[in-house]
């Protein structure tokens, strides 16, 4: 699995869990990619 793989992954993951607000779509996604590189950092982190 890439990087890539696994950032739409974690993305996916938030995806779940958001709560999402009509005409919110594209900001309410975009917070999910940041969420999901803060997920990545953690995981460097922890090496």
């Amino acid at each position: 699995m890439t990087e890539d793989d696994l950032l739409d992954l974690y993305a996916l993951f938030a995806m779940l869990k958001m709560n999402w607000d009509k005409g919110e779509e594209e900001k309410d996604a975009n917070d999910c990619y940041v969420i999901a590189r803060a997920m990545l950092q953690a995981k460097e982190r922890a090496k």
